[in-house]
């Protein structure tokens, strides 16, 4: 059988070795292994444990931190090159909701032969023991953003209402 799922991996926080991060990439290198799939796609902020590096690509990190729509879109342009035909995105539970319309908008953009379903890895599903969206801020992230709920919220609100061609001008990609 054809494997022909990949996935898309979004760090929450900078570095790589902060809590938030640690836990994506082990969320990642999990759904990787259950779902089979070909490729991880991510950022330098997430180092996935016990992948082959050749199953793991980043996207070039010039800058300080790369815009969920830039890496959307990088993360699809590459699953159209390679023959994908599902996205399955991983990230922390207060971005899930943007890095998936990222995604779609990103696959809807890329008008794409083959069209690619876009599905989300709950992090609620993945532990032990439930957990709690507020325990994804880490206080000694370098990006201020993801250091609290209360400086992550104004931010997220924004973003999420914004009319999609605003938004796409202002994050860039």
């Amino acid at each position: 059988m054809l494997n022909v799922i990949g996935v898309v991996a979004y760090a929450f926080g900078s570095p790589w070795d902060i809590l938030s991060n640690e836990r994506l990439a082990a969320l990642a290198r999990d759904c990787f292994t259950e779902s089979l799939a070909k490729v991880i796609f991510t950022q330098r902020e997430l180092q996935i444990p016990f992948v082959s590096a050749d199953k793991v690509e980043y996207i070039s990190n010039d800058k300080k931190a790369e815009p969920t729509l830039r890496i959307a879109r990088w993360a699809v342009r590459r699953a159209v090159e390679m023959g994908l035909v599902s996205l399955i995105v991983v990230a922390a539970e207060p971005h899930i909701e943007r890095c998936v319309r990222d995604v779609r908008w990103a696959v809807r953009e890329q008008q794409a032969d083959a069209e690619i379903l876009v599905e989300a890895y709950s992090c609620q599903l993945r532990f032990l023991s439930p957990f709690p969206v507020g325990a994804w801020f880490c206080s000694d992230s370098t990006q201020p953003h993801t250091r609290s709920s209360r400086a992550w919220w104004p931010r997220e609100r924004l973003l999420r209402c914004m009319p999609m061609c605003l938004y796409t001008r202002v994050v860039g990609g």
